[in-house]
């Protein structure tokens, strides 16, 4: 593990504490060593200008807030962190290229320089992840932000829905579930509130969408995967 790991975990198990984290417990419970604590005690302190006190009142080290909370300068993520973040993004990319490069770019630099300096590989994960997707036509997901975005804040959209089969557009009010990606397609689990019931849009077919102020209706995961299947 670096030091900057140790720093991490270290400011981790301190961040939000109300009571201090004794010496004894985070050389004996959580493993480090003498030395490097008072190490990363002066650099908290000293390079990070953390609040950092050792309360013997309350038990130990704590940072010196009212809610216990210290946010540490820049971006910070550990070894593993970082990894993941690069192989997540790396995934995402080819499963629909440019979805959110306009949004990830700004980190990328910074993300770079970071797995740079750690020497992790970031450029590894281009040519050691492969992904053989089905032969498609080329989607139009514009609305794919707005979409997720309700998903995640749990919001209803009004979307019109162009229908395949009958060649039409309809318009209707959904309650948003989650998205699913399924042979390089993307749908949308919704409820639809005009039908009373569930289902599954392609979200390449949605023509217009409209963000509203109402709270989506919550269905729960097991009726989902009844429904409309778990996968």
């Amino acid at each position: 593990m670096s030091k900057l790991d140790d720093l991490y975990r270290l400011h981790r198990l301190l961040d939000g504490r109300r009571t201090g984290l004794s010496r004894a417990d985070l050389i004996g419970a959580h493993g480090f060593a003498r030395a490097t604590l008072a190490r990363l005690v002066a650099d908290l302190r000293d390079k990070l200008n953390a609040p950092l006190i050792h309360d013997k009142e309350r038990g130990g080290y704590r940072y010196d807030t009212t809610d216990g909370h210290f946010a540490l300068p820049g971006l910070w993520f550990t070894a593993d962190e970082l990894l993941a973040l690069v192989t997540l993004k790396h995934l995402l990319a080819n499963l629909e290229p440019g979805l959110l490069d306009d949004h990830l770019r700004p980190l990328q630099t910074r993300i770079g320089a970071l797995l740079a300096s750690r020497h992790l590989g970031a450029g590894e994960a281009a040519s050691r992840i492969r992904i053989l997707a089905m032969a498609t036509r080329r989607k139009n997901l514009r609305h794919f932000q707005i979409v997720a975005g309700a998903v995640l804040q749990r919001k209803r959209l009004a979307i019109d829905y162009y229908n395949r089969e009958r060649d039409q557009t309809t318009h209707r009010e959904i309650s948003p579930q989650r998205l699913a990606h399924y042979r390089d397609n993307w749908y949308l689990d919704a409820w639809r509130h005009q039908k009373k019931g569930l289902r599954s849009f392609a979200v390449e077919c949605i023509r217009e969408v409209e963000p509203l102020a109402r709270r989506a209706k919550a269905v729960t995961e097991p009726t989902l995967n009844r429904e409309l299947g778990s996968s």
